[in-house]
């Protein structure tokens, strides 16, 4: 089985994520988005390494991006529920999961982030500023 098919579920939560801050503002641009993944991975990798995670060096825009991407990374890690309003019907689509398949270990989900982060720049390198997301616009609900 293909890796994006035994992570499907973490792989969308983790762009519905992304696509909420990009439908509520406009501006929001694949760049952005790979520097949130940038962020947040090296977060994740520190953590593993257990060392202290650089300095984060983001905008805003990319902050929002950053924290609703991390919140979706702590819930599927079973760590803290999802109190982000934008973000509360995905635990719907996990409710009727057994535990052990919602909760995801930190590789799985570093894995997923660094997964999502290669799209993203592949997608932005074919078809420009926003070929990621407009492609994931089309494909998440």
């Amino acid at each position: 089985m293909e890796f994006e098919e035994r992570h499907l579920d973490v792989l969308q939560n983790i762009e519905f994520a992304i696509i909420s801050v990009y439908r509520e503002d406009k501006t929001l641009a694949d760049s952005n988005v790979i520097r949130a993944l940038d962020d947040i991975i090296e977060t994740y990798a520190s953590e593993q390494k257990q060392r202290e995670p650089r300095r984060s060096k983001i905008n805003d825009l990319e902050m929002t991006v950053a924290y609703r991407i991390k919140a979706v990374c702590q819930w599927r890690l079973g760590r803290q529920p999802l109190t982000e309003p934008s973000l509360r019907q995905l635990e719907e689509s996990t409710r009727n999961m057994a535990p052990e398949k919602a909760e995801k270990s930190l590789d799985t989900v570093l894995a997923c982030l660094k997964r999502i982060r290669k799209s993203a720049q592949r997608w932005n390198k074919e078809q420009g500023r926003r070929g990621y997301l407009g492609v994931i616009n089309r494909h998440i609900r």
